[in-house]
């Protein structure tokens, strides 16, 4: 978990089961009701400060989904490695997490350019130079 969010996290009340969070009723959350709730009560009411053009995938088309998928892309554009992003997503196999993975043209460009093919000394260069 990010240091930032555990420390958040950590400063919250309790409650004597030890959890932070509940349901109306004080009972566990439940999957299903905590994204009705992200949908009506944060992306419905901000719908209208973060407008959508039209035939495009925006704002208003937000689920938790999109956000776990966000930040998988994110978390790979900035460094983290597979195994850590199997760790963090709960996942096994790296095939499924492979679906979430998502690179910008300029990232794959940027790292390209990165590699120096000629004097062997990049860190993106094959032990066997052979080919």
């Amino acid at each position: 978990m990010n240091s930032a969010l555990l420390a958040v996290l950590e400063v919250l009340p309790r409650k004597k089961d030890g959890l932070v969070f509940h349901g109306q009723k004080g009972r566990q959350l439940r999957d299903r009701r905590v994204l009705e709730v992200l949908q009506k009560t944060v992306i419905n009411s901000l719908k209208d400060e973060f407008p959508t053009p039209d035939g495009e995938t925006g704002f208003t088309s937000g689920t938790v989904h999109g956000l776990r998928r966000y930040f998988c892309s994110e978390a790979y554009r900035g460094g983290a490695t597979d195994a850590e992003l199997l760790a963090w997503l709960g996942h096994r196999k790296s095939e499924r997490m492979e679906l979430y993975r998502h690179l910008h043209p300029e990232d794959t460009q940027r790292r390209m350019l990165k590699i120096n093919f000629l004097d062997g000394d990049d860190e993106g260069d094959c032990e066997n130079n052979d080919a």
